[in-house]
C-alpha cells in the first residue's frame, strides 16, 4: 500500500494550494511517510508530526536529524487526546493518513471536530484512507462540520 500512496506526489499536490510559511499538522504520522515529503515541498513551513508510538517517534526524530529537516517537529500525542499545535498555532493543512479507521467510531466525530478547531481560516483537512473505509469515514468528517 505504501508504494501506491506516492507520498512525494501527494505532498506536492497538497503543497500547491498552501500559503508559504503556514503550519502543517500530520496526525498519526507513523514514521513520517508524508511528514518528510511535505517538509521538502514546503521548506518555509513548520511541519508538526503527531504520533502515539514511541518507536515511530524515535525513527522520525532520527530521520529529521539525519536529513537536516529543521522544519519538522515531532511530538507525542496521547492516545485519545485532542491534538494541538505548539504555541496555539493554527494549521494551513491537517493531514490524516490511515488514522480515522483506527479511532473508535464513537470518537471519530470528536477527533475531527478538534482538528477543525486547529485550522487557520481557509485551512484544509486531507484524509487518506483505504477505499473500503471511505464512505463511512466521509460521513464522520461531514458530521464534524466539513
Amino acid at each position: 500500500r505504501v508504494e501506491n500512496l506516492q507520498p512525494t506526489k501527494v505532498a506536492a499536490f497538497l503543497a500547491a494550494d498552501l500559503p508559504p510559511g503556514g503550519a502543517v499538522l500530520d496526525v498519526g504520522a507513523g514514521t513520517g511517510l508524508f511528514t518528510f515529503p511535505l517538509a521538502a515541498a514546503l521548506p518555509a513551513s513548520q511541519i508538526v508530526a503527531l504520533e502515539v508510538r514511541s518507536d515511530a517517534i524515535r525513527a522520525m526524530r532520527a530521520r529529521a536529524r539525519r536529513e537536516g529537516a529543521a522544519n519538522v517537529t515531532v511530538m507525542r500525542m496521547g492516545e485519545g487526546a485532542a491534538p494541538s499545535l505548539p504555541g496555539g498555532a493554527k494549521a494551513s493543512l491537517v493531514l490524516l493518513c490511515d488514522v480515522l479507521e483506527l479511532v473508535p467510531e464513537h470518537a471519530r466525530e470528536g477527533l475531527v471536530g478538534s482538528l477543525r478547531a486547529l485550522l487557520a481560516p481557509g485551512g484544509k483537512l486531507a484524509v487518506i484512507c483505504a477505499r473500503a473505509e471511505s464512505d463511512s469515514l466521509l460521513i464522520d468528517v461531514q458530521d464534524a462540520g466539513f
